[in-house]
C-alpha cells in the first residue's frame, strides 16, 4: 500500500494542523475555528463561513493520476 502524501489527523488542538504523511506540510488553522472532543483525541470545529485549515502549495500536490481524498467528518444542522 502506498505511503500518504498527506494526512492530517486534525486531533492536535494547536494553532497548526501537523501533517503525518510522507511529505509533510503542516497546515495553518484560520478563522472561526474552535477545537473540540473528537471520536479520537481532539477534533476541529469550523463555523462553516470563514473557519479553515490552509496548506501552502507543493509539487507534491500537482497529481496526474487518479488518487484518493478521505474525510471523516459530522455535519451539524445549520443554526437559524
Amino acid at each position: 500500500m502506498p505511503t500518504p502524501i498527506s494526512w492530517w489527523r486534525i486531533d492536535d488542538a494547536r494553532d497548526i494542523a501537523v501533517d503525518h504523511g510522507s511529505d509533510p506540510h503542516d497546515g495553518q488553522v484560520q478563522g472561526g475555528t474552535v477545537w473540540t472532543a473528537g471520536q479520537l483525541n481532539g477534533s476541529l470545529a469550523v463555523d462553516g463561513i470563514s473557519g479553515h485549515v490552509e496548506v501552502e502549495p507543493a509539487d507534491s500536490y500537482h497529481l496526474t493520476e487518479r488518487f484518493t481524498l478521505a474525510a471523516w467528518m459530522a455535519v451539524l444542522a445549520p443554526r437559524p
